[in-house]
């Protein structure tokens, strides 16, 4: 089955685990989904948030 969505929002774990999406996406050599300051991917119009993408996880103590 096929739907059209305006979003998907998978739950990688601790891990980053973009197997899935190998060939699709350009990734560093951390298996991270390298994206810009938008949060664009290399396929055109599809973003990537979260654990999955390059940007620079920072935790909050606050």
């Amino acid at each position: 089955m096929v739907e059209d969505v305006d979003g998907v929002f998978p739950s990688i774990g601790a891990t980053v685990n973009s197997q899935p999406f190998t060939g699709i996406f350009e990734t560093n050599k951390f298996g991270e989904i390298i994206v810009g300051v938008l949060g664009e991917t290399s396929a055109k119009g599809v973003r990537a948030v979260g654990d999955i993408n390059n940007v620079e996880k920072r935790l909050s103590h606050g």
